[in-house]
């Protein structure tokens, strides 16, 4: 289910809205015995607020909530063997991975620049574990809380007389991990 409203004055726009999913998820063995069964609803906001202060700029600052599912191998609690000395494993309880966006950008005449700020938790890791035999084994869970900060220029030239269009980009990106 999704809505949204907006709303247009002077030189302002606004976008606010929501959406919101409800998942079923069923696994089942090889045997075709029920491993697990999950159901859950997220509701996932954003906003846009845009200012032109002139005609040839924009400012956008948005804000949104998204998701990431885990995949069903990492949902799957059989243990699958690498080799005799190594096995992985699923969580059947893991959670799905909530990000939240901040976004700032401007754009004026032929350049654009853009900041961010990614908030994630429940972010999928594996745990590893050996036991005095030397076998290694490892689980996939919810274990992740990040943090990045990113940012990009891009600036446009365009090469008179034949029009020909030339890019510069500065990305930037870093990411601060956090154990729960």
């Amino acid at each position: 289910t999704y809505a949204d409203v907006n709303k247009t004055w002077g030189n302002w726009y606004a976008k606010v809205g929501a959406r919101y999913e409800y998942t079923t998820q069923n696994g089942c063995l090889g045997n075709g015995q029920t491993a697990f069964k999950k159901k859950y609803g997220n509701l996932f906001p954003f906003v846009d607020i845009t200012f032109h202060p002139i005609e040839t700029s924009t400012l956008v600052l948005g804000y949104s909530k998204r998701i990431q599912r885990p995949p069903m191998y990492c949902l799957d609690p059989t243990r699958g063997y690498t080799d005799s000395y190594h096995y992985e494993n699923g969580d059947p309880q893991m959670r799905p991975t909530l990000m939240d966006y901040l976004e700032l950008k401007y754009m004026v005449n032929n350049l654009y620049v853009e900041l961010s700020y990614i908030y994630t938790k429940d972010g999928i890791t594996q745990v590893y574990s050996d036991n005095e035999n030397g076998i290694v084994g490892s689980c996939y869970t919810n274990g992740l809380t990040i943090q990045s900060f990113g940012g990009n220029i891009n600036y446009t030239m365009t090469w008179v007389p034949n029009n020909w269009e030339s890019d510069y980009i500065y990305p930037y990106g870093n990411r601060v991990a956090m154990d729960q």
